[in-house]
């Protein structure tokens, strides 16, 4: 039987009123900060299918729409000694779905930080985390569900060594787990390193280099997918960028890259290619900004047909704040992926080109100030030169967070 709605009401309630019996010792230093969120979504293509007759052949019904009640209950718990920061994290959610019942799931996250100070010019943060949540179905049109378990540890350290030079080193352990059995070839582990120098000038502009390397293994892989595609690869970008604030009502953010994938097991599909990132942020009144954004990006992908995919990204993000309650965004972007580099089967089938566009609308309204209702309206269409690799999509988010 299915729990209804308001058990997980109990239980978020449960939670907040024994969090707020906790003292809370010392003002300033130690806090405790519940919620409550509660959301309804409607979704006229859950699975993201190509049309309506793909629906049929998988469940004898062209129903592709459905609705989720989406309820989550979660506190922040920070102290504050001396210079140092620490503060941990738990929330819980549970997820129901109304026609697609198999779909019901329940969710948790939690973390763990700390944010440290040594002296006059060393800093950084120790964090771990881990989060289970239903995975989606913009890629994978399998109709069952899978609880992905991200475990992220990471460790950075910053040494201003001068007033206006800066040097970082960040050490990231990423880990993903899957639960359905058809999705244990994509456990993965990634091994991030990352370095860079910072010089910030006068006037707050600012000149960075950086390294980044991504070393990835496949945790789960049979013998065969191992064959195909390798069992480890490693992805490094180094760059340099760029902060210039402009006038004080502009904010221009560059990177260019190069970008070297390499397959450990099949030399012959690594590639280089040029990234990139070039942002802008304008702000001409207090309560209106506007940001854009292009990304290139290269990744490794497991493809007969292909060894990467290239990715190329535009956004467009403009925000008002109507009022002191009343807050606007909208979002457009549009993205195209081209999957390319040496493959299993050459000459077999053209190479996949996806094009994705994407527009959000949403509104979000404070009574008080801890309490926030929120409208958002996204739809999405994808078109592929594969078959039943397209699809349209619109969702409508309707929520209230309350703080304690």
């Amino acid at each position: 039987m299915r729990r209804p709605i308001r058990s997980l009401l109990s239980h978020c309630l449960l939670l907040v009123l024994g969090v707020q019996q906790m003292p809370a010792h010392a003002e300033g230093i130690f806090s405790v900060d519940p919620y409550v969120s509660l959301m309804q979504t409607w979704d006229d293509n859950l699975f993201r299918f190509a049309d309506k007759r793909v629906a049929e052949a998988v469940f004898g019904s062209d129903a592709m729409s459905d609705r989720m009640r989406y309820g989550e209950a979660g506190a922040r718990f920070t102290a504050e000694p001396g210079r140092q920061k620490l503060s941990a994290e738990f929330s819980f959610n549970q997820s129901y779905f109304d026609r697609f019942d198999f779909l019901d799931n329940d969710g948790y996250y939690r973390n763990f930080s700390w944010n440290w100070t040594l002296g006059s010019h060393f800093y950084g943060e120790i964090t771990d985390s881990e989060r289970r949540a239903m995975s989606g179905f913009d890629d994978s049109r399998v109709p069952a569900l899978n609880e992905r378990t991200t475990r992220r540890t990471a460790y950075s350290v910053h040494w201003q060594f001068h007033p206006r030079w800066r040097v970082r080193l960040q050490r990231e352990d990423v880990e993903q787990e899957n639960s359905l059995a058809i999705y244990r070839g994509s456990d993965r582990e990634d091994l991030i390193y990352q370095a860079g120098i910072f010089y910030t000038t006068p006037e707050g502009n600012q000149v960075s280099f950086d390294i980044r390397q991504t070393d990835t293994e496949y945790l789960n892989r049979d013998a065969f997918s191992s064959l195909l595609f390798g069992d480890r690869s490693q992805k490094r970008d180094i760059g340099v960028g760029g902060v210039w604030n402009v006038g004080g009502k502009t904010r221009l953010e560059a990177r260019l890259s190069r970008i070297e994938q390499t397959f450990e097991d099949h030399p012959e599909r690594d590639v280089e290619e040029p990234g990139g990132r070039l942002g802008i942020r304008w702000q001409p009144t207090g309560k209106l900004s506007v940001s854009a954004e292009a990304v290139r990006d290269i990744y490794a992908v497991d493809d007969v047909l292909a060894s990467y995919v290239k990715s190329d990204t535009y956004i467009l993000s403009p925000t008002w704040q109507l009022t002191s309650k009343v807050l606007l965004q909208a979002r457009v972007e549009h993205e195209t992926r081209d999957y390319l580099g040496d493959a299993v089967l050459l000459g077999a089938l053209p190479q996949r080109e996806e094009t994705t566009d994407t527009t959000s609308l949403s509104a979000s309204y404070l009574p008080h100030d801890k309490v926030n209702i929120s409208l958002t309206w996204v739809k999405e269409e994808r078109e592929s030169n594969r078959p039943f690799a397209g699809y349209d999509a619109s969702t409508v988010n309707a929520s209230v967070r309350v703080d304690f």
